[in-house]
């Protein structure tokens, strides 16, 4: 049977906010911890919140981003990998994060390690953590344009990047068996193969 975890009309009017749910990212396999995202009024900068679904309640002195254009994603119960609002210099000229950092809980924001830092002239930097019986993975990625990415795989030290051979117009798709599984936009010729667009390839 159905429950209700959080009910966001009564949330906004205990809060007095307009909140709009946009979304939620829930720490893997049992998916208690969830990273919750709230917009003002539906728009595009939003608030980010640490909830707790067994107690259905926000976690008191958790994660909590204040309302930007960010993107965060669990590394593990103890860290995020965070793209926001930085400060000056930290977003792009769309008015996205440039710049990914890893966050410690129990730090401030203004502590957490610098990873990677796209262009200023890019749409945005952001980060994938993708979990499997056999492994996490975890990438950060830059986007040029909207139909652009450029994906670097972290490493287990949580500071080495290693950039991933596909091309710009390839969208990462999922991780099966330590390979990663990409989709393409565009054809892409290799010194082996040509490869059409729409194909899925595997490294």
């Amino acid at each position: 049977p159905w429950q209700s975890v959080l009910d966001i009309d009564r949330l906004a009017k205990a809060e007095k906010e307009n909140w709009v749910y946009k979304g939620a990212d829930c720490l893997e396999p049992h998916a208690r911890r969830c990273l919750l995202t709230l917009s003002r009024g539906g728009k595009d900068a939003s608030v980010l919140r640490e909830f707790d679904t067994g107690t259905k309640r926000f976690i008191r002195g958790g994660f909590q981003l204040p309302e930007a254009k960010s993107d965060a994603t669990w590394l593990d119960l103890n860290t995020l990998l965070v793209a926001t609002d930085f400060g000056p210099g930290s977003l792009t000229l769309s008015g996205y994060a440039r710049i990914v950092k890893l966050w410690k809980r129990g730090t401030p924001l203004s502590e957490a390690t610098t990873l990677f830092e796209g262009k200023e002239t890019d749409v945005s930097s952001s980060a994938l953590h993708v979990q499997r019986p056999e492994g996490n993975y975890s990438f950060v990625y830059r986007s040029p344009s909207f139909f652009e990415q450029e994906y670097f795989l972290l490493g287990d030290d949580q500071k080495t990047l290693t950039k991933l051979p596909f091309p710009m117009g390839g969208q990462l798709r999922a991780v099966f068996h330590g390979r990663i599984i990409m989709s393409l936009r565009g054809d892409w010729k290799t010194a082996a193969h040509d490869f059409k667009a729409g194909t899925l390839v595997a490294l």
